[in-house]
């Protein structure tokens, strides 16, 4: 499966880092419940070569400005064997961010790729998971009421790049970066 995606900038990466930290210390202290590459997903998919998504990706991004996209408030997914539940930081959807995500879903699925239907557009749910889907149900309620006494984070993200992950890539190595316009 690849994925592309909208890494974080630092600035955003370390307060994403802190607050992964912070809940860990409240729910278990002993381990690393972080994401090794903290982003925002914007499209995964299968069935096309690295040469294809490339050429594709940098076709649908090639004429595209950079924007700014906010990430706000808290939220979680509850999933089934052999993960359990997630925390996340909401990304607003905007006119902005819909029309990069569009236009990839278009791109690649004229290309033949085979879109996974959890980031269609219908269904997508932009998001930054700041705990990987590792809690058990007690802890994920010590790390929700932990997070009902903090502020909500409230992001300002600058999207001028995605990366090209997964493949043969190491995805917490990062990927292949596509730019945006300036």
């Amino acid at each position: 499966m690849q994925h592309l995606i909208l890494p974080l900038d630092r600035d955003h990466e370390v307060a994403a880092r802190t607050l992964a930290e912070e809940v860990a210390e409240v729910v278990s202290p002993h381990d690393h419940l972080a994401p090794d590459l903290l982003h925002v997903t914007l499209l995964a998919f299968s069935g096309l070569d690295e040469a294809t998504v490339r050429a594709v990706v940098s076709a649908a991004v090639s004429d595209r400005p950079t924007f700014t996209i906010r990430a706000h408030g808290y939220g979680m997914w509850a999933r089934s064997a052999p993960y359990g539940p997630s925390l996340h930081v909401h990304v607003v959807r905007d006119s902005a961010i819909d029309a990069l995500h569009r236009a990839l879903h278009h791109h690649l699925a004229l290309a033949g790729a085979e879109i996974a239907g959890w980031t269609v557009p219908e269904f997508w749910s932009p998001h930054i998971t700041v705990i990987a889907p590792v809690l058990d149900p007690r802890e994920m309620g010590l790390a929700v009421a932990h997070l009902l006494r903090r502020d909500h984070p409230s992001w300002q993200l600058p999207v001028d790049r995605l990366e090209i992950v997964g493949g043969r890539s190491d995805p917490a190595q990062g990927g292949e970066v596509v730019s945006l316009h300036r």
